[in-house]
């Protein structure tokens, strides 16, 4: 077992230096570099810290997975005002005192993630005639992690590439200093982004060790905590898909779903097996990669499970939930497994909804994993979409299959005769899909559209720049990004 990831993240991130020395992975000058990165063990422990600091709450471990990112995919809401930061969110008041502050530190964060990789490929260098396969999986990882984190960063802080291919883009950070980094075109970013998957997939090429048994090496134990191999195919997928290439998107998106690493879960057994948790203690068949972490315990308990949406606090889910999920076509032999195992109806109001994906109310911090990042599902929607136009019926059989897993029967043929039909019933597929993951409203905007309010479903807020881009923090500067030019 790799105790050595327990340690990190019982001791925290944050200011307790006791803890393991990639806690002290700072700007140059304030580290013995040296030291660091003087052994295996040491590049290690920088590569856990990374891990670590994405898990944090201002990161994945809230804001970019259940939190920040799906307020504002109008997921769930806040009905009383009980929580201000979750009621301007809704609003897309993005300037507000309790919004703008969450915002700023998605930026801050990620960008410091990324200087910490940065810090990892400029002193665990490839070596000609290198044996040890460990380094090259730590600076593959490093590539593959300041791809992610770039392109997370474009997709809120940057426009729709489908719209606007030459708009502008964001800082591209690739030397770890306090130097200038300079602002590229949305363009720029994303070949800068492929070229850095691309080395990643190089670099990880023999990363073949998934699982516990018999692993050749420590830290090729539980390889679905680690940014690996197949994590950097389904990621690159992603790029591709977000980006309109479809084409591309669909040769990784295959390459995925015909290893024989990762399967779909049968039919009546999603609920049993969890695979919409990521699974710290065994191989979980749909999850390619996913962050440990138990730290959003209390955060996650706060706002969906210690109280009543009736009496006003905790959080709901959007009001129309049901219609969402047709659970009023519901029977015997076809019903949603992810409703039942996503939701429960308030203990005041039965026509209200608590989320309890993550986490039930019996439920303590070691039932706790962590977040998934990507899984498999999403390889079955792009491969659907990129080949719906020239094999209709394939497309439609790779939609199906997700339907199957998660307890559905195959759709009315009637519902994706048509491109623009199949095309809506695979977003309204992605969206009860990735519930509590923040993939929806990166699937809104690639797409432009209306987002309807999660209360009365009267609002409809319009497609445009002030609901899709988020605002670059007014101390930016002090990172040290400046135009390109």
């Amino acid at each position: 077992m790799r105790k050595i990831i327990y340690t990190i993240l019982t001791c925290g991130l944050f200011g307790l230096v006791s803890c393991n020395s990639f806690l002290d992975v700072q700007p140059k000058g304030t580290v013995e570099q040296d030291k660091q990165f003087a052994d295996l063990q040491g590049c290690m422990d920088a590569m856990y810290g990374v891990y670590a600091s994405m898990a944090s709450a201002s990161l994945y471990g809230q804001a970019l997975s259940w939190g920040f990112v799906d307020w504002i995919a109008q997921l769930s809401y806040d009905k009383y005002g009980s929580y201000p930061e979750v009621w301007y969110a809704n609003q897309y008041d993005y300037e507000h005192q309790n919004v703008r502050p969450m915002i700023d530190a998605i930026w801050s964060d990620a960008y410091k993630c990324i200087s910490y990789v940065n810090n990892i490929l400029e002193n665990v260098k490839e070596q000609p005639g290198e044996t040890n396969l460990d380094y090259s999986l730590i600076r593959g990882e490093a590539y593959a992690i300041r791809a992610f984190l770039h392109f997370d960063i474009l997709r809120l802080f940057a426009d729709n590439y489908l719209l606007s291919p030459e708009a502008g883009g964001i800082p591209y950070a690739t030397t770890f200093d306090l130097n200038n980094k300079p602002v590229y075109s949305l363009k720029e970013v994303y070949d800068r982004i492929i070229a850095d998957l691309d080395q990643a997939e190089r670099l990880l090429e023999k990363d073949v060790e998934m699982g516990d048994v018999n692993a050749s090496s420590e830290y090729r134990e539980k390889r679905w905590m680690h940014c690996n191999k197949y994590a950097v195919w389904g990621i690159k997928a992603r790029v591709y898909h977000y980006k309109g290439e479809l084409d591309s998107a669909a040769v990784y998106a295959r390459k995925v779903i015909e290893s024989p690493v990762f399967s779909l879960i049968p039919k009546g057994s999603y609920i049993s097996k969890k695979l919409y948790r990521f699974s710290l203690s065994s191989m979980n068949g749909e999850t390619l990669w996913g962050l440990y972490t138990k730290n959003f315990y209390d955060n996650y308990r706060k706002l969906f499970l210690d109280g009543s949406v009736a009496m006003g606090n905790i959080l709901c889910v959007r009001e129309d939930v049901r219609s969402i999920y047709e659970a009023q076509s519901f029977d015997a032999d076809s019903k949603d497994d992810r409703f039942e195992v996503f939701f429960s109806t308030d203990m005041y109001d039965s026509r209200l909804y608590n989320f309890k994906r993550l986490l039930t109310l019996n439920e303590t911090a070691n039932n706790i994993n962590g977040v998934c990042l990507i899984r498999l599902p999403e390889m079955y929607y792009i491969l659907a979409e990129a080949l719906y136009q020239t094999n209709k019926e394939q497309a439609v059989r790779y939609f199906n299959d997700v339907r199957n897993s998660r307890g559905l029967r195959d759709i009315e043929s009637t519902r994706v005769a048509t491109w623009e039909l199949f095309k809506n019933e695979l977003l309204n597929e992605r969206r009860k899909e990735f519930w509590g993951e923040g993939q929806c409203f990166f699937t809104y905007k690639r797409e432009n559209m209306a987002i309807i309010d999660g209360t009365t479903q009267q609002n409809v807020f319009q497609p445009s720049p002030e609901i899709y881009i988020l605002p670059w923090p007014e101390a930016e500067k002090e990172f040290g990004i400046t135009s390109k030019n």
